[in-house]
C-alpha cells in the first residue's frame, strides 16, 4: 500500500514537471548544499533516497543550533540530553568518515524567560551543558579533525546560579596546540572560561571572545592566547562584553594584526598597550575608560571611538597617523544630559588632534545625540 503511494506522488511529480534535478548534481555540488544546513536539516536529507544517505558525513560544515522550537518550550533537562546525544552522534559519525572540517558552529540558546519555572532543571540543564561544550570544544582542537572555523555560542539559562550555587567554569586549560585552526569564535554567556595554558594555534588568525567572562586567577592566559608566542598569525581580534579582572593587555609586537575591535570591555583598572606596526583598523566603543590606553600604529587607516567614558589624560598616542582614511567618533552635543560629565568628549578630541588629513570627511549632528566624523 505505501509503495503504491510513492509510487503515485513520484507519477504525479514527473507529470508536474518536478522531476528530481538536485539529486543528478555532483557529489562537490551536494556537499556544499549540505555544508549551508542546519545538521538536524541535513541529515533528514538521507530520507530522500539512496543518492541522499550518508552524504551529510562528508559535508565540509556542521551547523548546529538549537532552533526556535527550544525557545518556545520550557526548560528541559531531558530536552538539553537530546540535543546533546544529537551532537555527540554527529559529530561520531563525521569523524569516522575522515573528511576535514572546513567549519564546525555549535550553538546552543534556550532563549530569555519571562519567569522561573523550575530552578533545579535549569541548574540540571547548565551542568549537562558545561560538560557538553567542554567536550565538543577539544574535539574541534583535535589535530585529527583538522577543523578550520569553530563557532561555539553557549547562553546557559539565566536563573541557574546563586550564592549557594556559584557561577559554572568551563575549563579548556588542557586544549591541545593546532596548526589547522584559523578562525575561533566564542560567545559563552553566564559561565565564565578557564583559556588555554600552554596550546599553540600556529595558524590562528581571527578570533572572538564574546559576552563571557574569564575565571578568577586565570586573566593572564587571555594575553597569552592573544600574543604572538601562542598566535603567530593572529590578524583579526574582537573582544566584546568580556569580562576579566586583567592589570595589562599587551599587544607588542603583533607584527600579523591588521583589525582590533574592544567593545562593551569592562577595562577600568586595565592598561592596554598596542603596538602593531601591520594594524589598519581600530574600533572602540560602549566600554569603560582603560586605565592607560597606548598605540602605536603608523599603517592606521580607519578608527572607531565611540562612548569611551573619562578623560583623555591616559590616552598616549605614539607618533601620528598619517595613512588615515576614515576617523569616526562620537561627540554629545551641549546640554545632552545632565548625568553626564564634561568630559565626556576628551577622548574623543584627543583622537582628531592625531590625525592631519582625512580624506572626504563628513559630518552630522542631531540634538543630543551624537556627532560621527568620518
Amino acid at each position: 500500500m505505501g509503495e503504491r503511494r510513492r509510487s503515485k506522488r513520484r507519477r504525479k511529480a514527473t507529470a508536474a514537471g518536478g522531476a528530481d534535478l538536485i539529486s543528478g548534481l555532483g557529489d562537490d555540488v551536494l556537499l556544499r548544499i549540505l555544508g549551508q544546513l542546519n545538521a538536524r536539516e541535513a541529515v533528514r536529507t538521507g530520507l530522500l533516497s539512496r543518492r541522499w544517505r550518508g552524504l551529510w558525513t562528508r559535508a565540509p560544515a556542521l551547523r548546529f543550533s538549537t532552533g526556535c522550537s527550544w525557545r518556545r518550550s520550557p526548560f528541559n533537562k531531558e530536552a538539553a540530553d537530546r540535543y546533546v546525544s544529537f551532537v555527540d552522534t554527529c559529530l561520531a559519525f563525521h569523524t569516522a568518515a575522515a573528511v576535514p572540517v572546513d567549519h564546525l558552529a555549535i550553538s546552543f540558546d534556550p532563549g530569555r524567560r519571562q519567569s522561573v519555572s523550575d530552578v533545579n532543571a535549569e541548574r540540571a540543564v547548565a551542568s549537562a551543558m558545561v560538560e557538553a561544550g567542554q567536550r565538543w570544544i577539544r574535539h574541534a582542537l583535535v589535530e585529527q579533525r583538522r577543523v578550520k572555523s569553530f563557532v561555539f555560542q553557549l547562553y546557559l539559562p539565566p536563573w541557574h546560579h546563586d550564592y549557594h550555587h556559584p557561577e559554572p567554569v568551563i575549563v579548556i586549560d588542557d586544549l591541545p596546540s593546532s596548526t589547522k585552526l584559523e578562525t575561533l569564535h566564542l560567545e559563552i554567556a553566564r559561565a565564565s572560561v578557564q583559556l588555554p595554558i600552554t596550546a599553540v594555534f600556529a595558524s590562528l588568525t581571527d578570533i572572538t571572545l564574546s559576552n563571557m567572562a574569564i575565571a578568577d586567577g586565570s586573566a593572564h592566559r587571555l594575553a597569552r592566547l592573544l600574543s604572538p608566542e601562542c598566535s603567530p598569525r593572529l590578524r583579526k581580534l574582537r573582544l566584546r562584553n568580556l569580562i576579566t579582572r586583567l592589570k595589562e593587555l599587551v599587544m607588542v609586537a603583533a607584527d600579523a594584526l591588521e583589525e582590533l575591535s574592544l567593545e562593551q570591555m569592562e577595562s577600568s583598572g586595565c592598561s592596554i598597550d598596542v603596538r602593531t606596526p601591520s594594524l589598519r583598523v581600530l574600533r572602540m566603543f560602549d566600554g569603560n575608560r582603560p586605565e592607560m590606553f597606548r598605540i602605536s600604529a603608523p599603517r592606521l587607516q580607519e578608527i572607531m571611538f565611540q562612548e569611551l567614558q573619562g578623560p583623555a589624560d591616559h590616552i598616549i598616542v605614539d607618533g601620528e597617523f598619517p595613512l588615515v582614511q576614515n576617523i569616526m567618533v562620537y561627540l554629545r552635543s551641549h546640554g545632552y544630559s545632565a548625568n553626564h560629565d564634561d568630559d565626556c568628549n576628551d577622548v574623543a578630541i584627543r583622537l582628531l588632534q592625531c590625525y592631519n588629513v582625512v580624506h572626504q570627511p563628513r559630518a552630522s549632528l542631531q540634538e543630543n545625540q551624537f556627532l560621527p566624523c568620518i
